[in-house]
């Protein structure tokens, strides 16, 4: 048992460069049940403390401040208030918010709200979780514009440039400009699950993270409840945002996300989000320009 220091609830913990070390974070990682309290608070510490807060229906940022004292009855700390988050949106919401208007996204406000509650529950909430799981889906929709795959290309050599395995030339491109269903025949079919005729459409990529394919929406399906009827019709859930926001938290989980981004290694968070490294410069520019605005 770890005996509370006298500094206790006089800091306000988070994750930080260099990292915030010390009795204070050794008794707080015990009081949460992380497996190893060794007095550095990172992200796993981070993690616990947004489970916590959220069941304790305070705001779950991850930072351990007077709120968060006063939860874990540590009385009236003195903290420095320039590390309280901001009141006007507080917190992971503020976070969020700043990112999406560095890199230029539909609504950020709106979008933030949303995106906040799933992204605390999945633990992305490390600047670096943020800036691979927000590069990466910000990507994806086009700045958070479009929530379903857009096939109708009109430009000569784009299709080539995308799927270069299936078009090797202009002529090969011609049957599929201006013609999204026959190219998501085309690009689709006999893949990722789809083996009736009709199925490269039906399962084309929606949500943030633009999820395709039969396979996927099935995989989907049996953890949100959502049925493939509700996940494909003409008001998808996946083309609504709580459900978009929702279906690519789950992904980001499932592909080991917060492991990548917490080791730097957004080019795989790229492959496993792809499926290739397709669009990966973009990507890692927007990543950049939210590091810069999270600063």
């Amino acid at each position: 048992m770890i005996i509370a220091p006298p500094n206790l609830g006089r800091r306000v913990l988070r994750v930080a460069r260099p990292l915030m070390i010390g009795l204070d974070v050794a008794w707080l990682q015990e009081q949460l049940g992380v497996s190893l309290a060794d007095g550095k608070f990172g992200p796993l510490t981070a993690s616990a403390v947004v489970a916590w807060q959220i069941e304790q229906g305070i705001l779950g940022d991850g930072i351990v401040g007077p709120a968060t004292w006063r939860k874990l009855g540590v009385g009236a700390p003195l903290a420095p208030a320039v590390f309280i988050p901001p009141t006007s949106t507080s917190g992971l919401v503020s976070l969020i918010e700043r990112a999406l208007r560095a890199v230029k996204a539909f609504d950020p406000a709106g979008w933030a709200a949303i995106l906040a509650p799933d992204m605390q529950r999945m633990g992305i909430i490390t600047a670096a979780r943020i800036a691979v799981f927000l590069s990466n889906v910000t990507h994806e929709t086009g700045g958070l514009t479009r929530l379903v795959e857009n096939l109708t290309y009109t430009t000569p050599g784009k299709l080539m440039e995308t799927w270069p395995s299936r078009f090797p030339d202009l002529a090969s491109e011609k049957p599929f400009l201006r013609n999204p269903q026959a190219l998501a025949e085309k690009v689709y079919f006999g893949r990722m699950g789809n083996v009736n005729p009709g199925d490269g459409w039906k399962f084309r990529g929606r949500a943030l993270y633009q999820t395709t394919g039969s396979n996927n929406y099935t995989a989907l399906g049996k953890k949100t409840g959502d049925s493939i009827e509700a996940m494909t019709n003409a008001t998808s859930v996946l083309e609504q945002r709580p459900g978009a926001v929702r279906s690519a938290v789950i992904f980001w989980d499932s592909m080991g996300g917060n492991a990548l981004a917490d080791a730097g290694n957004s080019r795989e968070a790229r492959r496993r989000g792809n499926g290739g490294y397709i669009g990966l410069d973009d990507v890692l520019a927007r990543e950049a320009t939210i590091r810069r605005a999270s600063a």
